[in-house]
Parts: C-alpha cells; structure tokens; sequence
C-alpha cells in the first residue's frame, strides 16, 4: 500500500527530490504504526437534589491514592539508593571475551597468540633468495 502511494505521488509530483519523497515514505509508515487514539468515557450522572457526597466513597479514594503515592516513594526512594552505590568494578579483563582466529582459544587474539609465536620459533630461518619474476625467460 505505501510502494503503490508513493508511486503515484511520484507520477503526480515529478519535481519532489528523492529527500522529500523518502521523508514522506517515513511520514506514512510512522502513521501506520501509531495505534489509533482511543478516548475513554464513561458517563456520569448529576441527581440535583443530592447536595451531599457521601463521605465514605471521597475517604476510600483518598486512601488507595494515598497508598499508591506511599509506595511509589518507596520504590523511589531504593532507586536513589541503588544509584547513590557505587558501581562494582569487574575484576574480570575485556580480554577474556576474545577468540583467536589463530587457535580459537579465548583471552587473546591472533597476532598475541602463543603459539603462532611458537611455530615461527619452529621453522628454520629461510634465507631471502633475490628471483626475477619480471624478467623475460630465455
């Protein structure tokens, strides 16, 4: 649905740059995605000649709202205390997530990796022979 809009605003409006037809796509996908708004209602009726509320109902919702915001202090006040701590250090190193591609063992990776070090110690020195590759062979 959006390609086929878009589409179509394209062929009506050939001047829009490709910045201006992409924040549109954008535009219409954030607005699919956005739940539709729904308001709640409920109905409320007045009797005129009750002047009194009733002293037990207005008492009850006062205490649950009191006893919502207590435990919402609460909740508040262990947060500020779990931020105030200080934060543990890890004893542990970065190091010992690292996989070498050499060995596949953890804690190094390759150009650390002992025994890359120990096969080069192994192998006997190679002495550099000069090679023409590039001239011509007779």
């Amino acid at each position: 649905m959006i390609r086929r809009d878009l589409k179509r605003m394209v062929r009506e409006h050939p001047d829009r740059t490709f910045n201006e037809v992409r924040e549109e796509a954008r535009r219409t996908i954030e607005e699919l995605d956005r739940p539709a708004r729904q308001a709640s209602t409920r109905e409320v009726t007045i009797n005129a000649e009750c002047n009194q509320v009733s002293g037990n109902s207005v008492e009850k919702a006062i205490q649950e709202l009191a006893n919502g915001q207590k435990a919402l202090i609460d909740m508040m006040v262990k947060l500020t205390e779990k931020l105030s701590q200080p934060q543990p250090v890890p004893t542990h190193s970065s190091n010992n997530h690292r996989r070498c591609f050499n060995c596949n063992e953890l804690r190094h990776i390759k150009p650390r990796c002992p025994k890359l070090k120990e096969q080069k110690q192994q192998l006997p020195a190679v002495k550099k022979v000069a090679s023409n590759f590039n001239s011509p062979q007779q």
